[in-house]
């Protein structure tokens, strides 16, 4: 979980499917985009809701995830192995 207990995403380290689920709050997810390395998009879905995402033919790295809430942006550190 992140610190402000909003955001749980698991399991991480993982092989480009993993779950992001919203916790604790009225807010909800407006948009979800994983960004590799180089800040290029690997990964955009702005009708998810929560659940499991998957992103298939990644190379193995650090990928940064912003999770775009109605009140907040929560970002996230992703490990695909």
């Amino acid at each position: 979980m992140t610190d402000d207990e909003t955001i749980s995403v698991f399991p991480n380290p993982n092989r480009g499917s993993f779950n992001v689920l919203l916790y604790n709050t009225e807010d909800e997810i407006q948009k979800v985009v994983v960004y590799d390395m180089m800040g290029n998009i690997v990964y955009s879905d702005e009708t998810f809701k929560g659940g499991e995402i998957n992103i298939p033919d990644v190379s193995s790295g650090m990928y940064h995830m912003t999770i775009i809430l109605n009140k907040q942006i929560i970002k996230e550190k992703i490990i695909i192995q």
